[in-house]
């Protein structure tokens, strides 16, 4: 995802868990992991259930950065899950 992001425009984003970031509780990552455990009809309860936070911007701009950037940002981003979802995607031996 990273390399994919980073082929957008040259920045690299810091790949590191979400915990590490700032305290926090009730989020997304939190509701992907946790869904399977509260209704076992969503699934195995032995499937690996894994979280992803993307955070952007830059000490400058903060988490509110002008629209210009943002753009950018939606571009990087966007090429960062693509990339994920063809890595996710299921593979087939046509």
């Amino acid at each position: 995802m990273n390399y994919a992001l980073s082929r957008v425009r040259g920045r690299k984003y810091r790949v590191e868990q979400a915990v590490g970031l700032y305290p926090t509780s009730a989020t997304s990552d939190d509701y992907a992991y946790s869904r399977h455990i509260v209704n076992g009809a969503q699934g195995n309860n032995n499937d690996k259930v894994y979280g992803f936070t993307i955070e952007f911007g830059k000490d400058e701009t903060g988490f509110i950065p002008p629209f210009s950037e943002m753009k950018e940002i939606i571009k990087e981003v966007s090429a960062a899950l693509t990339e994920l979802c063809i890595a996710a995607a299921p593979t087939t031996n046509d």
